[in-house]
């Protein structure tokens, strides 16, 4: 996979303390067209020590799904205090 381009760090819309999967559909959409072709999900926008990992997931399920040819990095960072562990 060759990245090059604009990569955004994307944010997880939430919605009654869920994800909003068809807001995120609409960034991704929106952004895309723009000429956006990366993008990382958990990434740098804050959300990542509130993410759970089966979140994490469906996120990055959903971008395939919608927009299979975008690149994808997925960010690892984690909470030790949310697992429980330090």
């Amino acid at each position: 996979m060759l990245l090059e381009g604009v990569m955004t760090a994307i944010v997880s819309p939430m919605k009654d303390n869920q994800l909003d999967i068809e807001s995120f559909k609409k960034l991704l959409s929106q952004q895309f067209e723009n000429g956006v072709k990366s993008f990382v999900i958990n990434g740098t926008t804050g959300e990542s020590p509130s993410l759970e990992w089966d979140e994490v997931e469906l996120l990055v399920k959903t971008t395939k799904e919608h927009l299979p040819e975008a690149n994808i990095i997925v960010g690892a960072v984690v909470d030790e205090a949310m697992e429980g562990e330090i």
